[in-house]
């Protein structure tokens, strides 16, 4: 296959997914209700409202009442999760994890050298340890692990130490 027939294959194929990608969206999305509210939504808060004086007897608007917190979308979260794990800049993974800890999603760390507990960590590869003392225990953080108030989302993925004659994990 010729490289200029494979680059109109590749941008067929992302236009396709884009088209459908798109239409899946607006089949989603909620039909506009009477009144111009979004059905399923609540109008949009920008603040508290004032008084306009509009003549004699001027009336004070209403003031909406503060939005009900929303439901943290799980998509949403692994997406951002996603993003923590490629190397966008420590700024970029610091907003990330503020962001995540306002829907009530913390990072679970593994510290190198405490010992590996399988109930709460996953171990992706081993390390052959230099001494007998170091087998068993965190060689190294892989992939943090996350939590939200409903449980774990992923678990820290981590090196551990083995013995030297250990097999290593495939």
């Amino acid at each position: 296959m010729n490289a200029p027939f494979a680059f109109a294959l590749i941008v067929l194929a992302c236009a396709g997914g884009m088209a459908a990608g798109w239409m899946l969206r607006a089949a989603r999305t909620p039909a506009a209700a009477p009144g111009g509210i979004s059905a399923g939504y609540p109008p949009a808060h920008h603040g508290p409202t004032t008084v306009v004086p509009t003549g004699a007897g001027a009336v004070p608007a209403a003031v909406p009442a503060p939005l009900m917190p929303v439901e943290p979308d799980r998509r949403l979260i692994i997406a951002m999760i996603g993003l923590h794990d490629l190397d966008g800049g420590i700024s970029a993974r610091e907003r990330i994890r503020e962001d995540l800890a306002q829907v009530g999603v913390q990072i679970l760390d593994a510290a190198p050298g405490t010992v590996f507990d399988s109930a709460h960590q996953k171990a992706v590869t081993g390390v052959a340890a230099q001494t007998p003392d170091q087998v068993g225990t965190i060689a190294a953080l892989i992939r943090p692990g996350w939590t939200s108030p409903a449980g774990i989302i992923r678990f820290p993925e981590i090196a551990v130490y083995i013995a030297s004659n250990d097999p290593m994990p495939t």
